[in-house]
């Protein structure tokens, strides 16, 4: 590819070059529509986080996932 098509991303901003970010509220709702809620006992499923930047779905996930192992148990997840 030449160079001259890459160099105004090297100065755009992270808009310019497509970056958008969640926010949280929406992360949350996200993964409250996908019924990722500490209330389940989440040990036994899989999350693909759908981003790669500052972590708006990771963060709360970990959250959901660290409130459900203290809701249902360490027994439960030493499987």
């Amino acid at each position: 590819m030449p160079a001259n098509l890459l160099s105004p991303l090297a100065h755009a901003g992270a808009e310019e070059r497509g970056a958008v970010f969640t926010r949280p509220e929406v992360a949350e709702a996200v993964l409250d529509l996908a019924g990722y809620d500490p209330r389940r006992d989440l040990s036994s499923l899989k999350l693909l986080e759908p981003c790669c930047g500052e972590g708006s779905f990771l963060l709360p996930a970990a959250r959901k996932l660290w409130d459900s192992y203290r809701r249902h148990g360490e027994t439960r997840w030493m499987r």
